[in-house]
């Protein structure tokens, strides 16, 4: 229980609500890069990566 205290104590803090919130951010932007066309994502080089972490994306947005 004193472990599940400290995360929650953790994530409850200010500074670390902005960092939380800055890696949603990041994370809905790269999902929502899924949605372009291919033309699209490989004029901004994002097709390789998509295809090698797109679900790493898809943890951190949820």
């Amino acid at each position: 229980m004193k472990t599940l205290d400290k995360v929650i104590d953790v994530l409850g803090k200010p500074i670390n609500f902005n960092i939380m919130l800055a890696s949603l951010l990041t994370s809905f932007f790269l999902l929502a890069t899924n949605f372009l066309p291919i033309k699209y994502l490989k004029r901004l080089h994002l097709e390789k990566f998509l295809d090698n972490y797109n679900y790493i994306v898809l943890i951190v947005f949820f």
